[in-house]
């Protein structure tokens, strides 16, 4: 399942960060540093999908 409507993003977003704090994050500042990792990839991640609905 892709984004609905393209406002899905940010439920989108909030999900994999939720998925990435359980896995990867012991301590409060892991959770810093992988966020911004996720960010940068979920940005990517968006922009492909927004680009494939476009065309």
């Amino acid at each position: 399942m892709g984004l609905k409507n393209g406002g899905g993003g940010g439920n989108l977003y909030k999900k994999y960060i939720r998925i990435a704090y359980f896995k990867y994050c012991k301590k409060q500042s892991d959770l810093i540093k992988y966020k911004f990792k996720i960010s940068i990839i979920l940005k990517h991640f968006i922009s492909k999908e927004e680009n494939e609905k476009n065309i």
